[in-house]
């Protein structure tokens, strides 16, 4: 499964097809286009909705003669993998599995898919930040963030 950018011509002038992965500035004729083709085959496919919609963006601020794209999702028979990096197994009927909306991706169980998310949002045990920066301290049982604007 992956997604694609699918460039949708409003009229004859318009460029169509699938994002190829590129955006190309002609300086001579001062446009600037996304390259593309027909075959979805040959079409940059994105792991991840976001990373094709990010692309998406950034083809109708920058290119020239589109005026309009779409994130498609496609599918394809490949054996689907844990995707956590550091995992990577072929996914089975006896696991646990697990969906991330929001990224698109599946885990192998919930285990990887908390540490999948406590990587990504960069997420440390508050001892480490209590006894590195002292920004946070406990008092009558309650945690409390110091002032650092106010002095006093």
């Amino acid at each position: 499964m992956g997604f694609v950018v699918k460039i949708i011509p409003q009229d004859h002038t318009d460029i169509e097809g699938f994002y190829a992965g590129n955006i190309v500035k002609y300086s001579n004729e001062g446009v600037t286009v996304p390259t593309h083709t027909d075959d979805l085959s040959l079409a940059k496919v994105y792991k991840r909705r976001k990373n094709a919609e990010n692309a998406l963006n950034k083809i109708l601020k920058e290119c020239t003669f589109v005026t309009e794209c779409e994130v498609e999702e496609i599918i394809s028979d490949d054996v689907v993998k844990c995707c956590r990096h550091a995992c990577g197994k072929p996914l089975t009927d006896k696991m646990d599995i697990e969906y991330s909306q929001e990224l698109g991706e599946y885990f192998c169980s919930v285990r990887c898919a908390e540490d999948y998310y406590f990587d990504y949002m960069r997420s440390i045990p508050l001892e480490n930040i209590i006894e590195e920066t002292e920004v946070v301290y406990f008092k009558n049982g309650k945690l409390y963030q110091k002032d650092l604007y106010n002095k006093n």
